[in-house]
């Protein structure tokens, strides 16, 4: 039986990034204008775009690729994540990704959590390995792969004409570094699966 982490510890922080998102994609096209990542403005002083620029997607359609993508979180690690450790990882991956965005890729314009939500995947196997989940090495063997192939032969046509962009393999590969920093930084939560 599947035990999922549905306390409202475990499932606050989440629900509150999802509604953020949500409404700033119903505030398109000001929110982009106001929040976007775009490089040029960043280095003329906008610094806040380097954090917000990752809460605005491309479409309806990447926003709920990404909406997805934090469930399937929820679901993998989900007991690891209280709000405040919810709320510590996400700032920090946010800055950490975002300063990657700066100084490693040359994208003229970047939206989307995915770099964040493979950070998040990564730290969260991390965890299983460390409480001793072999699944733990299984993701990350998987992450890593996914990661290799997209950067050698690129992303599939069928999510670059979902989102209507380039999907930004570069940055899956910082939310993957990201994740293993974090991982070293943070501290631990020592668990066994199902419990809190």
């Amino acid at each position: 039986m599947l035990n999922l982490p549905v306390q409202s510890k475990y499932i606050t922080a989440p629900i509150i990034l999802i509604i953020v998102m949500a409404g700033l994609e119903l505030l398109q096209p000001t929110s982009a204008q106001l929040f976007g990542f775009y490089p040029e403005k960043i280095l003329n002083g906008e610094l806040w775009r380097m954090v917000t620029g990752q809460l605005l997607h491309t479409n309806i359609t990447h926003l709920l690729l990404n909406c997805g993508g934090f469930l399937l979180i929820w679901a993998l690690h989900g007991e690891y994540y209280g709000k405040r450790q919810f709320s510590i990882l996400l700032l920090s991956s946010l800055l950490l990704v975002g300063i990657s965005l700066m100084l490693f890729a040359e994208y003229r314009h970047y939206a989307g959590m995915s770099a964040i939500i493979h950070t998040f995947i990564i730290y969260g196997a991390i965890q299983d390995i460390l409480n001793k989940d072999k699944t733990g090495w299984l993701i990350v063997l998987g992450v890593f792969l996914k990661v290799v192939y997209e950067n050698v032969y690129g992303a599939s046509e069928s999510t670059i004409e979902m989102i209507n962009a380039n999907v930004a393999v570069e940055a899956h590969l910082l939310g993957v570094l990201a994740g293993l920093v974090l991982a070293a930084l943070l501290p631990n939560k020592t668990i066994k699966k199902g419990q809190s």
